[in-house]
């Protein structure tokens, strides 16, 4: 993975869509999936983190409450770690494995932050959750999934 692909990875201003055209011309299916999957999880986060700042409990930001802080500390260390992993020539059941317990771990965290609301009421960010389980799915057991939705 270059260096244009990481900065292309970080900028919030680039669509999903986009991002996937650019990726079909030089990667194939898997390897996109993954990058495709930590840039919505990464987009998760940045929501998580904005809506933090906005909500407000007891008239301060609920950023400062030290369990919504560590998830975000948490989410985007693991994520950072999963950006490196991708750079990397790490086996790909050694990336599986890192999908299956961290990366669905920090998924989790991220959608707690926005208490039941983000569980049951339909919005960016449990679009963002549902997409990043669904590629999860697809990566760690692609067969399974294939069976599941035809």
């Amino acid at each position: 993975m270059t260096q244009s692909l990481l900065n292309l990875l970080n900028d919030q201003s680039v669509d999903l869509i986009t991002l996937e055209q650019i990726l079909h011309t030089q990667y194939n299916d898997v390897i996109i999936e993954l990058i495709l999957l930590y840039f919505q999880a990464n987009k998760l986060c940045q929501l998580s983190i904005k809506y933090s700042q906005e909500r407000i409990i007891r008239g301060k930001p609920i950023i400062e409450i030290p369990t919504v802080k560590g998830k975000l500390e948490y989410a985007k260390a693991m994520l950072a770690i999963y950006q490196s992993i991708l750079i990397s020539d790490i086996a790909r059941e050694n990336i599986i494995m890192f999908i299956r317990t961290v990366l669905s771990n920090v998924l989790e965290k991220l959608l707690q932050i926005y208490g039941a609301s983000g569980y049951m009421k339909h919005n960016l960010s449990t679009e963002l959750w549902l997409d990043c389980r669904n590629r999860i799915s697809q990566i760690t057991h692609p067969y399974e999934y294939e069976n599941l939705i035809s």
